[in-house]
């Protein structure tokens, strides 16, 4: 708190430091200084399941915020400075924080930085207890710097910078010795690109050219002590564990855009986008220590291999399983992952005739990866089984992936009048797929080639406005995927969006849209490779999965007098899906079971808020929302089925008042209530926030 004080404080301080020369008047009676500064204080009250309120507030607290700032000094007297702005909001301890700074000279330079700060907190594993805290609760900043210098009217330099730091802590699960560990990860993560690059125009011609370094760096430490695993009633513990990894990479990428009219029916633009001047490489390190017990054992008096799934004879006295040890010391892994990335496009548009248009886009990707490995993460001194060769004592291994994809799009525009647009066209995706290295014993179907073919889609729409006070848009795409990249999945979609607006006068609106979409998908079951053609049911070794949605959207919005407005919104989705595949019964894809995975879901949101204002220094607000999800998840099969009911209710509500006083400084008191109801689990939680904000407007 006193951390967060200060910083306000001296955050208050250096504006008013700033801005008090400025403030005055100049000459022709105008402010120098425009903007507004507030501080607020918020009041958390909170009852019920704490983990699953931070998760959804990312841990809201109290406390004194400098909740927005906003600076403009519109005219510095200065030979370098003649503009300078400043926005700020969320400083001293909120979720999300963002600071922006722009300043410059007109016709000769622009700089602008800014920094964001967004905290994430998100439990992921339901076996952890309330009182255990998040499985992810990591803080993201991102801080941009950018210069452009306009060396002449015809040409513009730039440099850019942009750091991206995750810091925090997080909890995996990981399989060590036939058992389920806790870990906990601290996370460090850096990103820093740099940028230089220019932009020209060379009479219609305009081209730019930009050239990227990115750093990256990624270090965390699974580590955990006297851990006994999730499953209880195993031998297999964990008395210390440690796995430190490192990964740091280099890529160079370079963008090149090229646009120009080619005469009045054409128009062309082309990009590349790739390793023209370097590539892309990561190298990965990594050491594992640990030590515990096995999940295997040895009986006392028989000398006999046990477990808890295959005790000792209980009818010999004193003969009991005692634990193996395990251990594992000096094991390491190392890659060293080298690409090649290249993307061109063009895009052509032509005039046909006055109504009608045509645009052609053409894009193709190349990406080439090649990777050397080696691994002994048991420390036992001879190579883990990377390339998928049975007893190879190798060390080291080589794979590669190459990887192509072709798009081609075709649409014509069509205007027969003013108030009427006509889209159509057709899209085509050839995709291919080469790897090597990824076999396994004498199983090489993670080593096959794929060659997509031809994946095509239909795309049609329609704009219409036949009056002033009616808009209406449509699109329509329906997709035929011939064979997904990673094994033969043949899939249909299909696509409907549409909106409509009425604006009858200028103060009320309606809108409405809706979207409905279906996706039919067939796979490969690993288990049971082969070749699956669309529709194909699990006795031929497939899964088939069907999915479909539908979402409804209606917003109001009237602003009957100059002193009252109000909007309100009611949104409906729905989705469904029932997959037909195989269940495992047993562990290890052991016994399985023919049946069928059906999930459907109704989400329902109502929304609104009213705003009035009196006296010309009163404003007052009321805003609320009602969320209500509801739907089951079911398992289908013929020797075992299960059923998982899906119902949860959240309700939102805000009331607020603020009073302006003739100096320009306003107070202002805030009120909000929320309510989530979990219907399936322990996870019920409600409360309020009071906030109370000062403000000052110049």
């Amino acid at each position: 708190m006193r951390k967060n004080i200060g910083l306000i404080a001296f955050s208050l301080l250096v504006v008013l430091i700033a801005a008090s020369p400025l403030m005055a008047e100049d000459d022709k009676g105008e402010l120098d200084l425009e903007g507004s500064v507030e501080l607020l204080y918020r009041n958390v009250t909170q009852d019920g399941s704490t983990r699953k309120y931070e998760e959804d507030f990312d841990d809201l607290e109290s406390g004194i915020r400098l909740s927005s700032v906003e600076l403009d000094w519109n005219s510095i007297n200065s030979s370098m400075i003649d503009f300078l702005r400043l926005d700020a909001g969320g400083l001293g301890g909120d979720p999300y924080e963002r600071t922006a700074l722009r300043l410059g000279r007109k016709d000769w330079y622009d700089l602008k930085i800014s920094r964001t700060k967004q905290s994430y907190l998100y439990n992921l594993f339901e076996l952890e207890t309330d009182q255990d805290g998040s499985t992810w609760n990591t803080d993201r900043s991102i801080t941009d710097l950018g210069l452009t210098v306009h060396a002449t009217k015809n040409i513009d330099l730039f440099f850019e910078f942009q750091d991206v730091d995750r810091s925090g802590t997080s909890f995996i699960m990981k399989e060590a010795n036939t058992d389920l560990f806790q870990l906990e990860t601290p996370l460090d993560q850096n990103i820093r690109r740099y940028s230089v690059g220019g932009r020209f125009q060379i009479g219609k011609a305009d081209l730019l050219f930009r050239q990227t370094l990115s750093k990256y760096d990624y270090n965390f430490h699974n580590s955990t002590s006297a851990n006994p695993g999730l499953a209880m009633f195993d031998l297999a513990t964990l008395d210390q564990y440690d796995w430190v990894q490192s990964d740091h990479g280099d890529t160079d990428l370079t963008t090149l855009t090229f646009s120009m009219p080619l005469g009045d029916r054409f128009h062309l633009k082309a990009t590349a986008f790739g390793t023209l001047l370097g590539k892309e490489e990561i190298d990965s390190q990594v050491s594992l220590d640990a030590t515990g017990t096995s999940s295997l054992g040895t009986c006392t008096v028989t000398g006999a291999i046990c477990s808890d799934f295959n005790p000792c004879d209980s009818g010999i006295p004193g003969n009991v399983c005692i634990a193996n040890p395990y251990s594992v010391s000096g094991g390491s892994s190392t890659a060293f992952i080298e690409a090649d990335y290249m993307a061109l496009g063009a895009d052509l548009s032509v005039k046909i005739a006055d109504p009608l248009d045509f645009h052609l886009e053409v894009q193709t990707l190349n990406r080439e990866i090649t990777g050397i490995h080696d691994r002994d993460l048991d420390g036992n001194g001879v190579p883990d089984d990377t390339e998928g060769i049975i007893n190879d004592t190798t060390p080291g291994s080589t794979t590669s992936v190459d990887y192509t994809l072709n798009t081609v799009t075709g649409l014509f525009v069509y205007e027969p009048i003013s108030k009427v647009r006509v889209r159509a066209g057709y899209r085509t995706i050839d995709r291919d797929l080469e790897r090597s290295g990824f076999e396994y014993g004498t199983n090489e179907y993670r080593n096959t080639d794929y060659d997509a073919g031809s994946d095509d889609t239909i795309i049609l729409g329609l704009v219409l406005k036949p009056v002033s006070w009616f808009h209406f848009d449509a699109g329509y795409e329906q997709g035929d995927v011939a064979q997904a990249l990673t094994a033969l999945s043949p899939a249909e979609t299909d696509r409907l969006q549409v909106r409509a607006g009425f604006r009858f006068n200028p103060e009320s609106k309606v809108d409405v849209s809706y979207l409905a979409w279906e996706n039919t998908n067939t796979g490969i079951d690993f288990r049971r490779p082969g070749e699956c053609s669309l529709g194909d049911d699990v006795d031929s070794g497939c899964w088939n999965n069907q999915a479909e949605g539908t979402s409804y959207t209606v917003s109001f919005w009237h602003k009957p007098t100059d002193a009252f407005d109000f909007w309100l919104r009611w949104a409906q989705h729905e989705v469904d899906r029932v997959t037909r595949t195989h269940f495992d019964t047993d562990l290890f894809f052991g016994a399985t079971d023919v049946g069928s995975s059906v999930y459907g879901n109704n989400n329902t949101e109502y929304a609104g808020q009213f705003n009035y204002s009196w006296a010309t220094r009163w404003k007052a607000f009321v805003r609320a929302q009602f969320n209500e999800s509801d739907g089951d998840n079911s398992i289908i099969g013929s020797t075992y089925s299960s059923s998982l009911t899906i119902l949860q209710d959240y309700s939102d509500m805000e009331l607020g008042v603020t009073y302006t006083f003739p100096e320009d400084y306003y107070v202002g008191a805030r009120i909000r209530a929320f309510d989530y109801d979990d219907h399936n689990d322990d996870l019920d939680y409600d409360g309020d926030i009071l906030s109370v904000l000062f403000g000052l407007r110049f």
